[in-house]
């Protein structure tokens, strides 16, 4: 298949750099993909050392910006051109990361070539006047090189009429990307800063493109007169300087005069991660990489009609990862310097995951044949891991199969289902198990599983407990498939006495719930470089978009919920006996209590025997949407888990990810993984688990301050909704598909 990629040079190289690296991504993804560039850069080396092909056009978006051509006459003259390319090669899908000419798009509808761009956000108007466009409709998808939350709600309003929007996270230049990145030691590299000399990095980026960026130019220059004045020392540290320009740069734009400087670093992060400190403007691609490489910056904004330097310059600084020149850049860094805050600097960088391979991910599924992945799991589904099939359903780049001997699942889904009746014998309680009477049937399902894995060109296995794992080995064995397998807690606590050494061997990757969940899989032999914390997460739809901070009227009932199957982790029959014991002191309080399980008839004779029946009420078990009903309307949640006799535990239950979305108030032990998300006095209130006295005091609290605790509910819901929720979630959880196949 091929794929043509139209990608202009503004004032720098951003556009290239960024299409080359969504290339290269793409390269690695399908090997039946080619590739080939157009091109109106003065420097299409970079493309063709990367081992692409290029057309090369004659008019310069510099050329239009330095008005040296019209732009009437430079987007005439690109459209016409870059149609008889595309008449000559014939791509299946055009990228544009570019300015958008209608009649090109027109072109591709006529001749049925699926299109593709690429929308940064700019100015705020600019975006929004680009998004308004007739033209964008045509678009098969927009790729945004951002997260979701960094675009402004004005603009998010305005997509809301896209169905083909993808938001795929920064493209940036990087090395290889892996999940755990190379982070830079400062303890290390603070004591080599004692001997060695201040490593600062500065380019110009885009800056060196245009001529009347006098304010960058001026200041640099400024910067490298003091220093040479000063002996290149700042406050008696020898400094190192590496100067990148940029291709664009001509000489009188700065006085680099007695300094070396180089116009192209093919390693521009490498140079990044090992200065100590970087000098540079506030451009898109500058800043992603920037905080990528995690080192401290001193930024010199400057003015672009499209693009708000000023405020990602103001927003690095807010987050304390950089500084914004106000007078001098000698005085900032003598202030860094003088303060010691370079260390602090450095632990302020947000963490970047790039977008490289999701915007890989998202052509490729465009031109099709998506990666097809085998899910793993012998029951599929019990109702109440219904977060397991909101996971699937969240997969954008990955086509899941099921592959099950217990079919549960009740709702059309969007992927397929692999089972057959024939093997339901299988389900025994020797489970993961198999008695020798149903050898013969366990190697007919393996064999079975195996012919329809390789008959489909699946890549990747993955088993959804510790048990399906082994369950499922042998296709482990016979594919060569990697294997991913989620330990959730049951599988890990209830399971004790299985012995694990053998599938920790053969497994390339293991998802846990929780830093407690990792600790106790490295405790029974597991190599902790095999294990990533990965979150289940909720959907952040319209049921939860507003924090529910309204007030508790006085004289109104204070409703408490309990959430959960009926089975002893999940501490129902203590919650009851705290419930009993507060309303001794409380007369305005309510028990809501939704599941159903194996406990339920102890639980049901626990309520009915309660001095305060009439005030407990058991809905059994009930849909996702019913339980976020009865949620709204409930101001605490009460989640006592405990530790099972079998060893059974919890991971993190997602009854408090919701309750922290609605706003309502968590109240739990600190059992397992809760502590993780439940912060004392911060996102909710902590008790030692199964201390009753404890339990009753925490729940009073919330009771006699149910109207004083809004800020710990807005605490709660940012903190839920930046760690859990399930579209960042999957997004990262296909990065980790990703990383695996790329072995």
């Amino acid at each position: 298949m091929k794929i043509l990629i139209h990608a202009i040079n503004g004032v720098g190289l951003g556009h290239i750099i960024r299409t080359l690296e969504v290339s290269k991504a793409l390269i690695k993804l399908r090997k039946d993909v080619e590739i080939i560039f157009v091109t109106n850069s003065q420097f299409p080396q970079i493309i063709s050392d990367n081992g692409f092909k290029y057309y090369q056009l004659k008019l310069n978006t510099k050329d239009v910006l330095e008005s040296k051509v019209y732009y009437h006459d430079y987007a005439s003259y690109n459209s016409l051109r870059l149609i008889k390319i595309i008449k000559s090669e014939y791509p299946d899908l055009i990228l544009f990361d570019c300015e958008l000419h209608e009649s090109v798009i027109d072109f591709c509808v006529k001749k049925h070539i699926k299109t593709s761009f690429i929308l940064r956000n700019k100015n705020h108007k600019h975006f929004d006047a680009i998004i308004k466009q007739g033209v964008m409709k045509k678009i098969d998808m927009i790729l945004i090189p951002h997260n979701k939350l960094d675009v402004p709600k004005s603009t998010i309003a305005h997509l809301k009429d896209y169905d083909t929007v993808s938001f795929v996270g920064p493209i940036i230049k990087t090395r290889r990307i892996t999940l755990d990145r190379n982070k830079k030691s400062y303890e290390k590299k603070n004591e080599r800063n004692r001997k060695n000399p201040l490593n600062i990095l500065i380019t110009f980026s885009a800056g060196a493109g245009i001529e009347d960026n006098s304010e960058l130019f001026s200041k640099v220059s400024n910067f490298l007169a003091q220093l040479k004045n000063n002996g290149r020392n700042i406050k008696d540290r020898q400094v190192k300087l590496d100067i990148i320009t940029g291709p664009y740069f001509k000489q009188n734009y700065c006085n680099l005069n007695g300094f070396d400087y180089k116009s192209f670093e093919p390693d521009m992060l490498g140079k990044m991660k090992e200065a100590d400190l970087i000098i540079s403007s506030a451009g898109y691609n500058i800043i992603n990489e920037i905080i990528y490489a995690q080192t401290p910056a001193i930024l010199i904004p400057v003015r672009r009609e499209e693009d708000n330097q000023f405020a990602r310059a103001k927003d690095m600084e807010k987050k304390g990862c950089a500084k914004v020149v106000k007078n001098s850049i000698f005085q900032e860094i003598e202030d860094i310097l003088l303060k010691n805050k370079l260390r602090e600097m450095e632990n302020k960088f947000p963490d970047i995951l790039p977008g490289n391979d999701s915007a890989a991910k998202k052509i490729s599924e465009l031109l099709g044949n998506k990666d097809k992945l085998a899910v793993l799991c012998t029951n599929f589904l019990p109702f109440s891991d219904r977060f397991i099939s909101d996971e699937l359903d969240s997969l954008q780049a990955y086509e899941p199969n099921i592959f099950c001997i217990n079919k549960e699942y009740d709702k059309e889904p969007r992927f397929k289902i692999f089972h057959k009746e024939k093997f339901i014998s299988l389900c025994t309680p020797d489970f993961p198990f198999i008695r020798n009477k149903h050898m013969n049937l366990h190697k007919a399902l393996i064999n079975w599983c195996t012919e329809i894995i390789r008959s489909n060109n699946i890549k990747l296995l993955h088993a959804q407990y510790l048990s399906d794992a082994l369950f499922f080995l042998n296709v482990k064995r016979i594919t060569n498939l990697p294997l991913i397998v989620s330990v959730r807690g049951y599988d890990l606590y209830t399971l004790r006495n299985i012995d694990y050494s053998f599938l920790f061997s053969s497994t390339d990757l293991f998802l846990v719930r929780s830093e407690k969940m990792k600790k106790d899989l490295i405790s029974k032999g597991c190599d902790q470089t095999k294990i990533i914390i990965h979150h289940s997460g909720i959907r952040f739809d319209n049921r939860f978009t507003d924090k529910n901070l309204s007030q508790c009227k006085d004289g109104n009932k204070i409703n408490i919920l309990m959430v959960g199957r009926f089975v002893e982790k999940k501490g129902t029959l203590l919650g009851i006996k705290i419930f009993n014991k507060v309303c001794q002191k409380y007369n305005n309080i309510q028990l809501n209590i939704i599941g159903d399980g194996i406990l339920k008839e102890k639980i049901l004779l626990e309520a009915e025997g309660s001095p305060f029946s009439e005030k407990i009420k058991i809905h059994g078990e009930l849909p996702n949407n019913n339980v976020i009903k009865i949620m709204k309307q409930s101001h605490i949640l009460l989640q006592p888990s405990i530790t099972a006799k079998n060893g059974d535990m919890e991971g993190i239950p997602n009854s408090v990810m919701e309750a922290m979305a609605l706003g309502v108030i968590v109240v739990a032990s600190n059992h397992s993984g809760i502590p993780e998300i439940v912060k004392e006095n911060k996102t909710g209130l902590i008790f030692k688990e199964g201390n009753l006295e404890g339990a009753v005091s925490k729940l009073s609290f919330a009771i006699e301050n149910i109207n004083k605790l809004q800020s710990m509910k807005r605490d709660a819901w940012n903190f839920v909704e930046q760690k859990f929720n399930i579209i960042k979630q999957t997004s990262l959880l296909e990065r980790i598909y990703d990383s695996i196949l790329d072995k």
